[in-house]
């Protein structure tokens, strides 16, 4: 799933998500895998990984086995990185 555009609440899903660089988000977001590339106010749970792309901004704590975060990446939170033993 792809969002470009803005989005006020919870987004449950199985699959990939993608925010894209218009793409707003206000709320949790609990994925597979998650691609930030536009604005995330809100927590993020990735059961596969989570990007942090070029001129994102993510405010938020992030819970991702896998967590990649590129230079240019605006990310105000914390994250818990693994699997859980």
């Amino acid at each position: 799933m792809v969002i470009d555009g803005e989005v006020d609440g919870t987004i449950d899903s199985t699959g990939t998500l993608t925010i894209d660089q218009h793409g707003s988000v206000r709320g949790e977001i609990r994925a597979k895998s998650v691609t930030v590339r536009g604005t995330v106010e809100g927590n993020v749970f990735a059961t596969e990984r989570c990007e942090l792309q070029a001129g994102c901004t993510l405010r938020g704590d992030v819970e991702a086995p896998r967590f990649v975060v590129d230079e240019n990446a605006t990310f105000l939170g914390s994250a818990k990185v693994g699997t859980p033993k």
